[in-house]
């Protein structure tokens, strides 16, 4: 499963269990004019924003195979610190695995 179905099902699996959820945007925007990326302020952050119950998590979704960027594990750090809850997702059973206990 591609990482982009994965997050689709991640944030439907949220949804029907009363997270309220957004997706981030971390690709920056395509200039066609210039042929170049203007790179997202957003760099290192989770690809889904979720909160339920007032707790915070940040779920960064991965392939099979797929691993952190350093900005990404900067970002979990700090987000850790603050109190949120950090969840790397390479299936969705993981994400079950989370919250079905």
């Amino acid at each position: 499963m591609k990482e982009s179905q994965l997050q689709s099902a991640v944030l439907d699996w949220l949804h029907l269990h009363k997270f309220f959820a957004k997706k981030i945007n971390t690709t920056g925007i395509y200039k066609e004019a210039t042929k170049s990326w203007i790179p997202s302020s957003n760099v290192g952050c989770p690809d889904i924003i979720a909160i339920r119950e007032g707790q915070a998590f940040g779920i960064e979704v991965k392939s099979k195979y797929g691993k952190q960027s350093d900005h990404q594990k900067e970002w979990q750090s700090e987000f850790e610190r603050h109190g949120g809850i950090y969840i790397l997702v390479k299936d969705l059973l993981d994400l079950e695995a989370i919250f079905d206990k």
